[in-house]
């Protein structure tokens, strides 16, 4: 079984990746779950305040130098100023949630933000920006702790997606199970990068890429595993769209099972795994 996610990091991203992924998910039919930064980008302000920690291997670089220099100088709210764009996503068959308030805020300095607080600041946004609620959660760098587990909670998400595991499940910490449920992405790289970047940095051709993971996917399918991968707005979708064409249509080619985040989060409710024991 089969499920894509989709996390929207950056306004040159949104405005020059996801089209193009939207259009390749339409062409081969397979519907994604998209989640993006609702507090837009990281200044310099921000960049100097969050300092530290691993910038992962994209590291930017895929974004013109131009582009990081504005972002730095006059930072954007990108799903603020690109609603409509944002609106095609569900409009196509696929669901929009929440990756955090600010990015690099949550990857660099997760222990000493008021994690709550940017949780409500993003859940707000979104509600505004599109009159719902939010029903999907996804923390940058999958970083999670308890406060981020009683905020998903107490916001009424859904689902998230931050935690390891091989089935959807229900959290359960120091004897508390929490309401939401867990989906976990069972492929990407051993530092959570998504496959298709980690293997790319390796020098890999596309088609070596598009076998590899392909290949992980079929095994995991032939044993009724799941097999849930994540990408990049930016990565993926500006700089190797041609490689997510190539999967989805190997995807389709082999037969392999789609299903949705949506769907796996309303399975998983009746499991529940222990996490955070060191917390």
């Amino acid at each position: 079984m089969f499920a894509l996610r989709i996390d929207i990091d950056s306004r040159y991203g949104l405005r020059n990746g996801v089209p193009p992924l939207l259009d390749i998910l339409r062409k081969h039919d397979i519907p994604a779950a998209f989640c993006v930064v609702m507090g837009g980008e990281s200044g310099v302000i921000d960049v100097l305040k969050h300092r530290g920690g691993k910038a992962g291997l994209g590291g930017g670089v895929s974004i013109p130098k131009k582009e990081i220099v504005r972002m730095l100088l006059r930072p954007k709210n990108f799903a603020e100023e690109n609603v409509e764009l944002l609106q095609r996503i569900p409009k196509e068959g696929h669901t929009l949630g929440v990756h955090a308030w600010k990015h690099r805020a949550w990857t660099r300095s997760l222990d000493t933000i008021p994690v709550k607080e940017h949780m409500r600041m993003a859940t707000e946004k979104y509600r505004g920006l599109f009159g719902k609620k939010p029903a999907h959660f996804v923390s940058p760098g999958f970083r999670v702790n308890r406060q981020v587990l009683e905020g998903l909670d107490e916001l009424g998400y859904a689902y998230a997606s931050d935690l390891p595991e091989e089935i959807p499940f229900r959290p359960e910490a120091h004897g508390h199970v929490f309401q939401h449920v867990q989906v976990p992405v069972t492929l990407k790289a051993d530092d959570t990068s998504p496959l298709f970047e980690y293997y790319s940095k390796k020098g890999w051709r596309n088609e070596k890429v598009v076998h590899r993971i392909l290949m992980q996917v079929l095994e995991r399918d032939k044993k009724n595993e799941l097999a849930t991968v994540y990408l990049h707005d930016v990565f993926e979708g500006t700089v190797k769209p041609q490689i997510v064409d190539q999967f989805l249509r190997g995807i389709k080619k082999e037969g392999v099972r789609v299903t949705t985040f949506e769907k796996l989060a309303r399975e998983g409710k009746k499991h529940v795994r222990r996490v955070l024991n060191d917390n």
